[in-house]
């Protein structure tokens, strides 16, 4: 688990310079930058809240607000995919699988919920 908390820090870290290295270096046209602040709102939002994930599983157990918390950070790495897919393909790329790998997470607080 933490390992590939770690692994998805970088590789998120690493769709956020390659979304910053393009609009501030291709001066990108307004509708791409404003898509870029916007997914980039999420982004932090969502980050931030998968940083909160586990103290919230494993250390406070609690485990409704950990899987609102995971179903929250799901949404929000959803709406920045959506808006980071129109500047760059391979940050596009990476949201898609954190979100895959948000989408498992809630899965399986969702089930430690119902069989407890």
């Amino acid at each position: 688990w933490c390992l590939s908390t770690v692994i998805f820090d970088f590789l998120l870290g690493f769709a956020l310079g390659l979304v910053c290295c393009d609009i501030f270096s291709n001066g990108a046209c307004r509708e791409r930058e404003i898509s870029a602040y916007q997914g980039g709102i999420f982004f932090v939002v969502t980050f931030l809240l998968f940083l909160a994930h586990y103290p919230m599983l494993f250390v406070a157990e609690r485990i409704v607000l950990a899987l609102l918390i995971a179903i929250i950070s799901l949404v929000c790495a959803g709406i920045c995919f959506a808006f980071w897919i129109k500047i760059s393909p391979i940050s596009a790329i990476i949201i898609g699988a954190y979100v895959l790998w948000l989408a498992y997470l809630s899965f399986v607080n969702g089930y430690i919920i119902l069989n407890i």
